[in-house]
């Protein structure tokens, strides 16, 4: 008996928000502006030649229009899953069974801090690869008997 399984995923971002710290995160400056500001009072985050419109002391607190507007990132995620199983049966009580499964994936992303960026005037760009995979593999010796006891009473 054989069987097999796969399963191959294919994911697209772009311009996904980040998170966490305040670099680039449109979401972590806007806790930091009072309730009493309107936040559109902020847009379009930029100047006519293209730079950050500071809004705070602090340079690593993004403009939250500017991080949206100007802020670039892309990245894709290929993923395959896939499980190989058989089974031998050397008689109707023994057999042996063999599985192999692996994990593949491989990630490529594109940051861009564009210039004008606060923090980071004259901008930059990383590109990234990232790939790995897992392999596992199981051999398995086992047998299948049924025993039945039978008990009188007297």
């Amino acid at each position: 008996m054989f069987e097999g399984r796969a399963q191959y995923n294919i994911e697209e971002n772009k311009n996904r928000t980040y998170i966490a710290d305040f670099t680039k995160n449109p979401n972590a400056s806007v806790g930091l502006i009072a309730t009493n500001i309107d936040v559109r009072t902020l847009a379009p985050g930029y100047d006519s030649q293209g730079f950050e419109t500071p809004w705070s002391d602090y340079v690593f607190v993004v403009n939250p229009y500017f991080a949206v507007n100007k802020v670039r990132n892309n990245d894709e995620r290929r993923r395959f899953i896939g499980s190989f199983s058989t089974r031998y049966n050397f008689t109707d009580w023994l057999y042996a069974r063999a599985r192999v499964g692996i994990d593949y994936f491989n990630i490529s992303a594109v940051d861009i801090d564009p210039t004008g960026l606060l923090y980071n005037p004259t901008g930059s760009m990383t590109k990234n690869q990232n790939v790995a995979y897992e392999t596992n593999m199981e051999g398995l010796i086992g047998f299948e008997k049924r025993w039945a006891i039978f008990l009188s009473m007297q």
